[in-house]
């Protein structure tokens, strides 16, 4: 089956193989864009630039709806079923009650959210920051990683020869290869992620 929203605000479903429509239900969301399927087939999700999503069941054409804070910016299913949107937040949802099992905070409004098979998300909010929750129906408590003191003078000592290399790099490679060979520097400095030695080259 193919799933769509027609320019009449309604979601529609068609068969893949002979192109038939098989139905056609209209939506109460003003602004109705995403219909996402439910792993199990058997309901639709719906929603597009406005703070309410929409449930269809898919058997029988009946639709609910739910409110969100803000405009909501993605909607899916959980390979479990249950229903997760992105907007102010991100909400897991019962599938049969809309009612909500879970909450996770954004630093800022989200901008769009994509959702894999194997309940992997990622949220992008606004400012290009990106959040990933992964497997969100078995969380683990988050391990942090073990992080040393950026201050100390082994790690300075470090830096400021690496920085020099990449000066020497440069005057040698300028003299020796012009533009291309400061075009390369920079792609091989910038692969270590120091904004410092990158814009050096």
């Amino acid at each position: 089956r193919l799933l769509g929203v027609d320019d009449a605000r309604a979601l529609v479903i068609w068969d893949a193989t002979s192109g038939r429509q098989l139905a056609r239900w209209p939506s109460a969301l003003p602004q109705p864009e995403w219909p996402v399927a439910s792993p199990d087939g058997a309901r639709v999700v719906v929603c597009g630039f406005d703070p309410i999503g929409e449930v269809f069941d898919l058997a029988t054409g009946a639709h609910r709806t739910f409110t969100a804070a803000a405009n909501l910016e993605g909607c899916g299913f959980l390979p479990d079923g249950r229903l997760i949107t992105a907007a102010d937040e991100v909400v897991v949802r019962d599938p049969d009650t809309l009612a909500v099992v879970e909450r996770f905070a954004l630093p800022r409004p989200a901008q769009g959210m994509a959702l894999d098979g194997a309940g992997q998300v990622a949220v992008t909010a606004l400012g290009g920051a990106l959040w990933l929750w992964r497997q969100l129906a078995e969380r683990a408590e988050t391990v942090l990683p073990t992080t040393g003191n950026p201050t100390e003078l082994k790690t300075a000592l470090g830096f400021g020869a690496a920085y020099a290399l990449v000066l020497l790099a440069a005057a040698w490679l300028s003299d020796f290869a012009g533009n291309r060979g400061l075009y390369v520097l920079a792609f091989v400095s910038g692969l270590t992620d120091v904004d410092a030695i990158t814009l050096s080259s």
